[in-house]
């Protein structure tokens, strides 16, 4: 695989990753009706901007200027919520929560993959 298809996979792969993480986020924004506990609404609106809107925004960043540190960031960020949102049988249902974290898993280690330096025979 050359250099330009690696890096355009693994930017590509880093933005959906990051997409489907927006996505999340915005259908998990809590809506209770009746719930009178209007703390807990806000309480779970950061859990879900620190651990779903961030890392996904630090992901597309990173994916768009193909920064490893960057992409490492957002999957180290990820993982709190994959361990508490993602609660039901692994194998049973995949939840969507893990898409993303699978993402930048193997954005990150398409990054890390160094690149071939070209020799001219002179």
């Amino acid at each position: 695989m050359t250099d330009k298809k690696r890096f355009l996979i693994s930017s590509i792969i880093g933005i959906i990753g990051s997409l489907m993480g927006f996505y999340l986020w915005k259908d998990s924004i809590p809506q209770y009706y009746g719930d009178t506990n209007v703390e807990w609404k806000y309480i779970l609106r950061i859990e879900k901007i620190l651990f779903l809107y961030i890392p996904s925004s630090i992901a597309i960043i990173a994916s768009i200027f193909h920064r490893k540190t960057l992409m490492l960031l957002a999957f180290i960020l990820s993982l709190p919520v994959t361990k508490y949102l993602g609660v039901n049988g692994f194998f049973d249902t995949f939840p969507l929560v893990f898409y993303p974290l699978i993402c930048y898993m193997f954005s990150f280690l398409l990054m890390l993959i160094p690149f071939e330096k070209s020799h001219k025979n002179l």
